[in-house]
């Protein structure tokens, strides 16, 4: 989810992008999708459309260890049911250097 061409587990800085590409109804009706974004089972955002981010550095929105979901509800009328999830765990993001100072005094 964190980016497709790498197909690795999503870490506590990324950005999330789910999208739903189609969807269908076997009666032709009119069809709403709603996108929830849940950490380790509780809904934390909630998205009316096809397309929704869900950022990892946020407060509250994955430490390393916890599950990410992204859930899809469609409703063709009728009431959302929930009809598709997907889940991953968050990894460590790496430390980075920011900086680095050498000092020195060469005597002669």
């Amino acid at each position: 989810m964190s980016d497709a061409s790498r197909n690795l587990a999503p870490r506590t800085q990324d950005l999330l992008q789910a999208t739903v590409i189609g969807v269908s109804d076997p009666d032709g009706d009119p069809m709403s999708v709603r996108l929830e974004w849940r950490v380790n089972g509780v809904t934390v955002q909630t998205v009316e459309g096809t397309s929704a981010t869900f950022d990892l550095a946020q407060p509250s929105h994955g430490d390393v260890g916890d599950e990410i979901s992204v859930v899809v509800k469609l409703d063709d009328g009728t009431g959302f049911i929930e009809a598709f999830t997907i889940s991953l765990t968050v990894e460590n993001s790496p430390p980075t250097i920011l900086g680095i100072e050498v000092t020195g005094h060469q005597a002669y």
